[in-house]
């Protein structure tokens, strides 16, 4: 199967693409449609994303500054790729909007062809991905995302390829992970395919899909408000949502760290083991790892049961601290 070339993206302007994303199923397009209220940035986007392909009146996405980052590294990490394998895969771009042979509907604006392969029976796709240090933690941690391998073979199954590859960069450590080499999964293209084709059918005939809602234990469990709680809406405040966003992203870093902590840690622990020592060091530092006395403290509860009498006595030890507010924010997963 080869894929029909629709158009040439040279010199096209971001509103001409995004144009032209109007007229089919893009990459970008199948993780929304296949996940639904699964998919990770913000939930359930199929009726949006309807919406946006009737060519109803609906909010057009800007360009964010992850965007533009991803826009502007794409070439030195499309060689950055090429040069780890020392010339046996080069890679070219295609400057063209493809179509699927058969389903019109399908398109693919593909980051680069590896054209050539010596491992590969064929050329394959490059999907390059520049993540911000969350995300790229993740996947060095975890592994590719969903949504990332959704969007590859949404790919495959446009141009007819039996693999891809992926080239995941991160700016702030100016690292790249080792290349992601997926093989094309026609179990997983042919699901693709039917809710792509059940979607596209609704934006033929106007039958604006229904949200899906996460499910209640899915979502923050909220204290109950006070009779005396002073309650302000904030919808309309963007300051407020940003601070709140910057929050969320910042709890998310912290457990994000905690883990990759407590797996280092796990680690090290487990290769001190292995050279039975108490004491390890290299360049990037020493870890200690030794029994040591435990700390003494003091029953208080025990000693009252044996002491009873006594209360009233150790009550005049008891340290109260001043009243301070309690700051507790909660999230919705919708928001995040």
């Amino acid at each position: 199967m080869t894929a029909r070339r629709v158009c040439s993206t040279l010199d096209m302007t971001r509103e001409e693409w995004l144009k032209r994303r109007l007229e089919g199923i893009g990459g970008s397009d199948s993780p929304m449609i296949y996940l639904r209220e699964k998919y990770p940035f913000g939930g359930d986007r199929v009726p949006e994303l309807w919406a946006l392909k009737r060519g109803l009146e609906v909010e057009p996405q800007k360009e964010t500054p992850a965007m533009s980052r991803g826009t502007a590294m794409e070439p030195l990490i499309a060689d950055m790729y090429a040069k780890q394998y020392e010339g046996k895969r080069k890679v070219q771009r295609v400057n063209a909007i493809l179509a699927h042979s058969e389903l019109d509907f399908m398109r693919a604006d593909v980051d680069r062809i590896i054209v050539a392969d010596d491992a590969h029976d064929g050329p394959g796709v490059l999907e390059i991905k520049c993540p911000g240090l969350r995300t790229f933690a993740k996947c060095k941690r975890d592994g590719l995302p969903d949504y990332y391998q959704i969007q590859l073979q949404h790919y495959l199954a446009v141009t007819g390829y039996t693999w891809g590859s992926f080239a995941v960069f991160n700016c702030e450590n100016w690292e790249m992970l080792p290349p992601f080499d997926i093989d094309r999964d026609d179990d997983l293209i042919g699901q693709i395919i039917e809710e792509d084709t059940a979607f596209w059918k609704s934006v033929q005939n106007g039958e604006r899909p229904e949200l899906r809602l996460q499910s209640a234990d899915e979502k923050s469990d909220l204290p109950a408000l006070q009779i005396d709680d002073a309650v302000a809406d904030m919808s309309q405040n963007d300051g407020f949502i940003k601070a709140m966003a910057d929050l969320a992203e910042a709890k998310e870093y912290k457990k994000l760290a905690e883990d990759i902590e407590l797996d280092a840690k796990n680690r090290i622990i487990n290769l001190m083991g292995v050279a039975r020592a108490d004491v390890a060091q290299c360049p990037v530092g020493r870890v200690y790892y030794r029994m040591q006395k435990g700390r003494e403290t003091f029953d208080h509860k025990n000693y009252l049961k044996a002491f009873p009498d006594r209360f009233d006595e150790m009550q005049a030890f008891y340290k109260h601290g001043k009243s301070s507010p309690s700051f507790r924010p909660y999230f919705f997963k919708e928001a995040q």
